[in-house]
């Protein structure tokens, strides 16, 4: 009687364990927002973070004319110094150009009349006449690339700035420039003039210091780029491109991520439209791209950039996206799409980076109709929400269950219903409308899942569980008692 009893406990265990497959999902949540107050007119263009969690943002400051500027910000929000590059009015500060060292706790910045080492207490240590753009620093060394007409120039300095050795590219290096240093190996990206449906394109080579081509990847039909290298060597290319749509004929813009190992093979290749009409994808721009210092399991990889701010409408209006993916297997993660604001004609993020506790600090500005810049910057939080699905449960219609236990302290479970492949987003807000948290955001085959929201750091009251799907929105209310 005995052994009966334990063969059907198994037979009931297998049967849960077939019925339930347990999966993980990741959410965004906003830590704070500062209005950066005071800017008039300037355009954020790099941004890193340091060990202590703070960040370093430059920008193009526009006052009589054009200047660097950059600005600490403490992990909470607060400027901690500014420093305006007063001396070199008019320089041009490139995307992604500014450089952390870990070796003596300083700021590269590099512009394209002068590079500039900073202390972390906002101190101008050096400044030396350079015709470059962009940065990178490993170890005791800063490598720089410099644009040209026929080849890129990659030049090497020591901490204290003496110049020790440069090499030629010898490949044509304009446009959106990037480089990174890491061991012994230096990436390079940049736009090429290599279309086919377009008069621009991209690459992304990989060099030894000594200067010995490894390997270059090619992307036609591309009008902006970005690079990032994470620390086991593998690169990440964040485009904006090009895309023909047969009917009506037209050109639409699309977003497109590529990861791809230290040999240079491609690892995943994502490209997608945000809207899905052609003529809405006409502010599909990529304009910077992040990539965390997590292990290998847990690294994330964020483009950021601007959208069109309608599905259906091009009228110029544009807002905020960025969308981040596993960098082991490009599976999608996690999206922020900014909602349409009057008072803003545009509103784009330009610069992210991770800081080391894997919080993601995004730079942004946004033009009113009078064209006046005013800029921000954004400090958001990974989470890991556990999503448990029941394949053998197949729904007629999109729905959500009412949250169990409810009222409750501090989690509840929401169950909500798939009928067919599609993108739906489970998310929860507080009384006054606002995005508390992103449970599920992407794609769901057809199936019934169960979510879990963890309310530890939310206060007591009503919150709202809605459910987008294809068909509408649905939403739930939920009473946390503390």
């Amino acid at each position: 009687m005995k052994g009966l009893v334990m063969k059907n406990l198994l037979v009931v265990l297998l049967i849960l364990f077939i019925a339930v497959s347990i999966g993980f999902s990741q959410s965004v949540t906003k830590i704070w927002e500062k209005k950066l107050e005071g800017d008039p007119s300037s355009q954020p263009r790099a941004i890193v973070a340091d060990t202590n969690n703070c960040v370093y943002l430059a920008d193009e400051y526009y006052k009589d004319q054009k200047y660097l500027r950059i600005r600490k910000f403490s992990p909470a929000g607060a400027k901690l110094w500014e420093w305006i590059d007063t001396a070199s009015p008019g320089a041009r500060i490139y995307p992604k150009s500014i450089a952390y060292s870990v070796k003596d706790n300083s700021i590269i910045a590099p512009t394209t009349t002068a590079l500039n080492k900073l202390s972390a207490d906002g101190v101008l240590l050096w400044k030396m006449p350079y015709a470059g753009g962009v940065a990178s620093v490993f170890g005791d060394t800063i490598v720089t690339l410099t644009p040209g007409n026929i080849s890129g120039t990659v030049s090497f300095f020591d901490l204290n700035g003496n110049f020790v050795r440069s090499f030629q590219t010898g490949m044509l290096t304009l446009g959106f420039i990037g480089i990174s240093f890491r061991d012994n190996f230096i990436w390079v990206s940049a736009n090429s003039p290599d279309g086919i449906i377009s008069n621009t394109a991209a690459y992304l080579a990989k060099f030894t210091t000594s200067g010995i081509l490894l390997w270059r990847w090619n992307a036609p039909d591309v009008s902006m780029s970005f690079s990032d290298v994470d620390q086991d060597g593998n690169a990440y290319f964040a485009l904006t491109q090009f895309r023909i749509l047969p009917e009506p004929l037209w050109v639409e813009l699309a977003y497109r991520l590529v990861a791809l190992n230290a040999v240079g093979d491609v690892v995943w290749d994502r490209e997608w439209i945000e809207h899905p009409r052609g003529f809405a994808n006409q502010y599909n721009y990529t304009q910077s791209i992040a990539v965390s210092s997590h292990d290998i399991i847990n690294r994330q990889v964020v483009l950021l950039g601007i959208t069109e701010r309608s599905d259906s409408l091009a009228d110029g209006n544009a807002q905020y996206y960025a969308r981040c993916f596993k960098a082991t297997n490009g599976d999608s993660l996690w999206k922020l799409r900014g909602d349409y604001d009057p008072a803003y004609k545009v509103s784009q993020y330009e610069a992210g980076t991770f800081t080391p506790d894997g919080d993601l600090v995004i730079a942004g500005d946004g033009f009113p109709p009078s064209l006046a810049v005013t800029s921000y910057l954004q400090k958001f939080h990974s989470t890991t929400t556990e999503v448990r699905e029941f394949p053998n449960l197949l729904p007629i219609g999109f729905s959500i269950s009412q949250n169990y236990p409810n009222p409750f302290n501090p989690t509840t479970h929401i169950r909500f219903a798939v009928p067919r492949a599609t993108h739906v987003k489970l998310a929860v807000y507080d009384i006054l409308g606002r995005e508390v948290e992103i449970l599920w955001d992407g794609e769901k085959s057809p199936a019934v899942y169960e979510a879990d929201w963890d309310a530890t750091n939310s206060s007591s009251g009503i919150y709202f569980a809605r459910f987008t799907t294809p068909s509408g929105i649905e939403t739930r209310k939920m009473m946390l008692l503390k």
